[in-house]
């Protein structure tokens, strides 16, 4: 069992790490944990993509609050899955805000036999995807979104809408799996190690004039600096743009 852990920027010199990576599990728990600033997947369960296998199986993802993934690579999720799982479940889960693709809930090659039940997935570019028809034997319900899009190419795949609220303004349900996901309250000291989300504007330095008229067949030389503190965790991206002329 992995339970109640703070887990924040797995993957700083890696991008490509999730937070959480498991294979061939039997009867793996990852119960109660906070990912924060990830730079690609939440968690991510099982290998082997459309390889058969009988060790994995019997596999529990419930009640993680994961918060702020996909924020430098793409093709990943929240909740990230690979190969046939029989017996697994994936329940009262809070995935919030993805910065690239693909989605909350991401069923990969080979995905097979979850029941996938009560979560929220809030700000995402699809709530859930699902992409070829070697996924298969999924069970969705109850699950709660503020993103309708989502792609479901799979077989046998019991699918049922998210209950969206395009306002955050969550039913009673929905509140329930955020105030009970992450960490649990018996471990206080957690709490004071929680990460800043407070983002201050980068200071910028431009050399010299910040405006300047030119002719047609002159050359520009741009020069600047840009600053970050780093809060909250990400990839600094600077870019010109010629607004006129």
């Amino acid at each position: 069992m992995l339970r109640n852990n703070l887990i924040v920027r797995a993957g700083a010199a890696f991008y490509g790490s999730p937070g959480i990576s498991s294979f061939y599990t039997d009867g793996l728990t990852i119960d109660h944990n906070t990912l924060m600033q990830l730079p690609y997947s939440g968690i991510s369960v099982g290998f082997g993509w459309e390889t058969l296998s009988s060790t994995c199986k019997n596999n529990k993802i419930t009640y993680n609050k994961i918060v702020d993934y996909l924020l430098i690579c793409r093709d990943g999720g929240g909740i990230y899955t690979l190969g046939n799982q029989p017996n697994s479940l994936i329940d009262n889960n809070y995935v919030k805000n993805a910065v690239n693709d693909y989605a909350g809930l991401y069923f990969d090659q080979g995905s097979a036999y979850f029941t996938v039940r009560n979560n929220l997935i809030e700000t995402a570019s699809r709530w859930l995807y699902i992409w070829k028809s070697s996924i298969h034997d999924i069970i969705l319900s109850n699950n709660y979104s503020n993103v309708y899009a989502f792609l479901n190419k799979g077989t046998n795949i019991t699918y049922e809408d998210p209950i969206l609220s395009t306002n955050s303004n969550w039913p009673s349900g929905a509140q329930a799996i955020i105030n009970n996901s992450g960490f649990e309250s018996s471990f206080p000291k957690l709490t004071s190690l929680l990460p800043s989300i407070t983002n201050a504007t980068p200071s910028i330095s431009i050399n010299g004039s910040a405006s300047k008229t030119i002719s047609f067949i002159d050359r520009l030389k741009l020069s600047a600096t840009v600053s970050d503190d780093g809060t909250p965790y990400g990839l600094l991206q600077t870019h010109w743009r010629k607004t006129s002329g």
